[in-house]
């Protein structure tokens, strides 16, 4: 087990990084890691780090096994996986992850699908399970590379969603399905509002309106019989 101290060279060897501390905040050893083209295996948990810089891994092409547990991490850039195809395991487990954006979903798909990645683990994320974020539910219960999936729940939600498994989430539960047709309902009654003094000025002016209708429709007639003759 490799343990940071040691000479760059030994790294660079040995292609792995275990800064493993259990508790100890630590920074991200980002001149160590660009040293290291043929790092495989960085080992970095329980360091209290919050924010992965952008581009980090982008000197290490050949990186499979990643390793970010217990940290404090409250997102996921996809920066950070850009130049990784190598991957094959990636542990987020135990951060403060609250949402999986789309984008991120989609590069964790392709590098299922299309490259080496077998297994994602994030349990223990207070995930955030909205309306909103429906499509991130669907991923995690469909993903066939998320550890651990019944397990994970919606913790950093309110009432009545905290704790409910992601797994068992239905979008009928939490009256998502209502939104749309309640969003039209009041675009219609917001229109009715605005349009009624309209409305009333049009109905109270009716006769005056209609003697400008005749007039108009007598002028087009007269301009038509000058034009003929």
């Amino acid at each position: 087990r490799t343990i940071l101290g040691k000479e760059s060279r030994s790294f660079e060897t040995s292609g792995k990084l275990d800064y493993t501390c259990h508790g100890k905040k630590r920074e991200l050893p980002l001149d160590m890691v660009k040293k290291m083209p043929d790092l495989q295996n960085f080992m970095m948990a329980g360091n209290g780090i919050r924010i992965i810089p952008r581009n980090f891994f982008s000197n290490n092409p050949r990186i499979s096994h990643l390793d970010l547990s217990a940290n404090e991490l409250v997102a996921v850039d996809i920066n950070m996986f850009e130049s990784s195809n190598e991957l094959t395991n990636i542990y987020l487990q135990g951060n403060l992850i609250t949402n999986i954006s789309q984008e991120i979903a989609q590069r964790l798909d392709d590098l299922a699908t299309k490259h080496h990645l077998q297994m994602l683990k994030f349990l223990g994320n207070p995930f955030d399970c909205t309306c909103d974020s429906h499509y991130q539910q669907n991923w995690i219960v469909n993903s066939s590379v998320i550890a651990n999936v019944k397990n994970i729940s919606c913790q950093g939600t309110d009432e009545p969603r905290k704790g409910a498994e992601v797994y068992n989430y239905k979008y009928t539960k939490f009256y998502c399905v209502w939104r749309l047709p309640l969003t039209i309902a009041g675009i219609i009654l917001l229109g009715i509002l605005f349009s009624s003094p309209l409305v009333l000025y049009t109905y109270k002016h009716r006769w005056y309106l209609c003697h400008i209708r005749v007039v108009f429709r007598a002028m087009v007639r007269s301009a038509k019989k000058l034009k003929r003759e």
